[in-house]
């Protein structure tokens, strides 16, 4: 039988591969923390780590049991939430993943508050996610639905979605940045000499593609100096140093420190509602129909 603490050290140490530091996350001892992972690899029958004088990696059994061990653990707790929350009154619960939103647009969650107010039965849980996360867990039903882009759900089967906002294009950068005193009012073409941090590939396909096809559209190609590998990562980029960025608009509203400079451009990006259409839960049903009639 699984002892839950041995598989939760195990996790936290194949997580950062360094044992030193996975003791400290479980305020445990580094001499505990490795009798739980060799009490664990003895119960299961697999060595689950290479250890040497310079680093800790993983074996081929402890990275597929490392990726199995972690969703056992969320559905884990999930499944307590939903227990939990079933025993106070509620009647459904919905997991819904955000992808690409630098801040909480009000638009996006007065959709949640209002559907909410009409079925206070019915509960949520936010996950942050990339584009990749997004996919795997779409498809198999992990989560109920997601807020992300339009565009990076071109390559999914069996998932539909509802356009919930549309946002045009803006570059950003710091308030003092010295771009400002060579242009009053500077359009993107001004950015052509400037450094830019943009968004990896795997958190938004789509957005690192367009970031290209925009600034070649108006006469020049990005010099890219950093890639983020979220939204909340290029905007610290962006607020910390020279570097500029192309994000929609509402993903960066509401930041003081930063400008937007327009970006003349047909791209626009739709944020939508995104589901699997095989799931068959009566709150995902509510939700939708609830989105359609807005």
């Amino acid at each position: 039988m699984l002892d839950i603490q041995k598989v939760h050290s195990f996790c936290e140490a194949a997580d950062c591969l360094n044992f030193t530091e996975a003791a400290s996350r479980l305020y445990s001892t580094q001499s505990s923390l490795s009798k739980n992972i060799a009490n664990l690899e003895r119960t299961i029958g697999c060595k689950l780590f290479v250890r040497s004088n310079r680093n800790v990696t993983l074996t081929p059994a402890g990275k597929y049991l490392h990726s199995y061990f972690k969703n056992m653990l969320t559905d884990m707790q999930q499944t307590l939430t939903h227990a939990r929350e079933l025993n106070e009154g509620k009647h459904g619960f919905l997991r819904i993943g955000i992808l690409g939103l630098g801040s909480i647009v009000e638009e996006i969650s007065s959709i949640f508050l209002n559907f909410y107010k009409i079925h206070p039965s019915y509960s949520f849980e936010f996950i942050p996610m990339t584009a990749k996360e997004t996919r795997d867990l779409l498809i198999s039903r992990r989560i109920d639905a997601v807020i992300t882009n339009q565009q990076d759900l071109a390559l999914l089967i069996d998932c539909d979605y509802e356009v919930v906002l549309t946002s045009n294009l803006v570059a950003i950068a710091r308030n003092d940045h010295p771009l400002f005193t060579k242009h009053a009012a500077p359009v993107l073409s001004d950015l052509k000499d400037y450094g830019f941090v943009i968004i990896s590939p795997d958190f938004s396909p789509h957005t690192y593609r367009m970031t290209h096809k925009v600034c070649e559209v108006n006469g020049f190609f990005p010099k890219i100096k950093v890639t983020a590998a979220t939204l909340f990562g290029l905007m610290m980029n962006v607020a910390a140093s020279d570097y500029v960025a192309i994000t929609s608009e509402c993903d960066s509203r509401g930041r003081n420190t930063l400008r937007q400079i327009p970006v003349e451009s047909t791209d626009t990006v739709n944020t939508v509602l995104a589901w699997n259409r095989n799931n068959s839960s009566d709150a995902l049903h509510e939700l939708i129909e609830f989105v359609r009639v807005l």
